[in-house]
């Protein structure tokens, strides 16, 4: 996409609207292949189109990623749905599709339990068009990338297999982490109540020994709300709380094993999610309560997606403002210096941008000509270094103290 775009910066907005577009009808007509009727499948897909869960797929560009896969998954799920008989051109065209998905990004792996619980659950196809459609995708993505990994020998398949974590108890809590991210607009309640209390939050589960007691009254809040929220939901919708659940589950499945959490890793899954929404709110029978709880729901959800969008543009402006202003410190240092860096902020309105990955990245794409070693571990020697800057965050700028 640099190779048409460039730095044009609306082209890949609108790329990015426009897919988020196709993705909501996509969601509409699986929803009726899957043997909903037109309602449910218009309250998923509306819901869907407002989630707050969304914003970093949409507005962070280097997670384009997430939109193009779950594109692809949807396609190749919707056309699965679609014919009766999956002929061999048909077959074909789906795991083309599938693949596609898969060159986006490796978690489009889930589409292998998505294919399953649709053939089992609602469709009923043929098992040699499903085997093959399972198998071919994988087998010829693993070929690519075993070249790959021969090519370009700093690739993140060996930090990504490093990274699992089969604690079965932190699996249970990123369920209910993402569960609740995709309901509830969580960062808008952080606009109020500040982000310093989210961050809070973070360290009680990153480091539950040292947070004892929070960690414990905040956890047990967290299950008797979402046991009371399930309960209610069960009361409702009985049985057909099983398909969507698994259908969220299944999207989620390589993610819950990872080392972390994040908001685009919702973004398929709560498909899932909007199509049990979809279900709740129609068993509501249009009831008064009905339009209250789903103009509300609504209402709050696009309200914190633009509230968010602003905090994007905010949060990019200081971005660009610290990076330039370490341009203008770093003047008097000569290229290939050893930098050490202190105090850099991770996170601004709760979003990351000035964490090491995307610092690295935002220094070289604005000042490809000057070539630090900028170190990030506070624990080196400060006499070994060719210069110190520590970050003033009030400030938004780097102070040169050696």
């Amino acid at each position: 996409m640099w190779n048409i775009f460039h730095d044009n910066f609306y082209a890949y907005r609108l790329v990015i609207v426009l897919f988020h577009i196709l993705i909501v009808i996509l969601i509409y007509k699986l929803t009726l292949n899957l043997k909903y009727n037109r309602k449910i499948a218009f309250i998923a897909a509306l819901l869907f189109s407002v989630l707050t869960s969304h914003t970093e797929a949409l507005y962070f560009i280097n997670c384009m990623n997430e939109i193009f896969s779950a594109f692809f998954i949807l396609l190749g799920l919707y056309l699965f749905s679609k014919y009766k008989d999956l002929n061999p051109v048909r077959t074909l065209f789906i795991i083309i599709i599938f693949l596609s998905a898969l060159f986006s990004r490796e978690s489009s792996v889930c589409y292998i339990p998505l294919i399953l619980l649709l053939n089992f659950a609602k469709v009923k196809q043929r098992w040699r068009s499903v085997l093959l459609i399972l198998i071919m995708p994988i087998l010829v993505y693993a070929s690519f990338r075993y070249y790959s990994e021969m090519l370009y020998v700093n690739s993140n398949l060996g930090t990504m297999i490093s990274s699992v974590d089969l604690n079965p108890i932190k699996i249970l809590y990123k369920i209910v982490h993402y569960f609740i991210m995709m309901l509830f607009p969580v960062k808008i309640i952080f606009e109020f109540i500040g982000f310093e209390s989210l961050e809070f939050l973070i360290n009680i589960y990153r480091k539950p020994m040292e947070y004892l007691l929070s960690f414990v009254l905040f956890s047990v809040l967290l299950v008797t709300v979402f046991t009371i929220f399930i309960y209610h939901t069960l009361k409702i919708l009985r049985k057909q709380i099983i398909f969507p659940i698994l259908f969220t589950l299944s999207s989620l499945c390589i993610y819950l094993f990872s080392f972390a959490t994040a908001e685009r890793y919702s973004y398929l899954p709560s498909a899932g999610l909007c199509i049990l929404m979809g279900i709740f709110f129609y068993k509501l029978n249009y009831s008064k309560i009905f339009r209250i709880l789903l103009i509300l729901f609504i209402s709050i959800h696009l309200f914190s997606l633009i509230q968010r969008s602003y905090r994007y543009k905010q949060a990019a402006e200081f971005s660009h403002q610290s990076i330039k202003n370490l341009d203008e410190v770093t003047g008097s240092i000569e290229n290939g210096s050893d930098i050490l860096m202190l105090s850099l902020p991770p996170k601004k309105y709760g979003i990351y941008f000035l964490n090491v990955p995307n610092f690295y990245y935002n220094w070289k794409y604005n000042y490809p000509l000057k070539e630090y070693n900028f170190i990030f571990d506070e624990s080196n020697d400060f006499d070994k270094m060719d210069a110190v800057l520590k970050f003033d965050e009030p400030k938004s700028a780097f102070e040169k103290i050696k």
